[in-house]
């Protein structure tokens, strides 16, 4: 990613006096929720409800949330050749105590249930395989309930094992993470730090 022209770019729209309805981040103004669809309402209502959380801080991580979840399933075409996905970079500032890292985790608990799935399935592939390779090598001279040990399995997979979300990456991980994962992860932690320095190494 090539962050180096984004403080030229703010600063002309900034210096552009023809520009008009900049966001000005303050105190008194609410996130505007009625811009959001019924269900992601609702959902921002019922969860600060649940966890007296302000809507202002679980409104914009549903909306970081779905979007991790739309993932590559919806783009727009432009006369670009690449797509352009609905994918957004997110980053909330926020005081300490109002339950950030909470809203978070139950927002993201079906994203996780559903990497877990991936990983077992892809798991369960990887074993079918080293049986089919064992009975292969032994030519039908091979135990019918054999399997290989969780060992072998572990080493086997690697480092290919799907991650479609992390916490925490090195530079290093993340390239090998994303050439398996074809080219997408969701980073999404309450610690943002790693990221930005990621982001300054860039």
């Amino acid at each position: 990613m090539n962050t180096e022209h984004l403080s030229k770019i703010t600063e002309s729209l900034l210096a552009d006096e023809d520009q008009s309805g900049l966001f000005k981040p303050d105190d008194d103004t609410p996130f505007p929720l009625d811009a959001l669809p019924p269900i992601l309402k609702h959902v921002t209502n019922e969860i600060s409800w649940a966890y007296q959380a302000p809507k202002d801080l679980v409104a914009p991580e549903t909306i970081a949330v779905l979007s991790a979840c739309l993932v590559k399933g919806i783009n727009l075409e432009t006369n670009h050749p690449d797509p352009t996905y609905g994918l957004l970079f997110m980053f909330l500032a926020t005081k300490p105590g109002i339950c950030k890292t909470t809203v978070l985790k139950w927002l993201s608990k079906p994203m996780n249930e559903y990497q877990n799935k991936v990983r077992l399935d892809y798991r369960i592939t990887i074993q079918n395989q080293l049986v089919q390779e064992f009975q292969d090598k032994k030519k039908g001279d091979a135990p019918k309930d054999w399997q290989p040990t969780q060992k072998a399995i572990n080493e086997e997979i690697g480092k290919t094992l799907p991650t479609l979300m992390a916490e925490h990456y090195s530079q290093e991980g993340l390239a090998t993470t994303l050439s398996y994962n074809d080219e997408y992860l969701v980073i999404m932690s309450t610690d943002v730090s790693g990221v930005i320095d990621g982001l300054r190494r860039v």
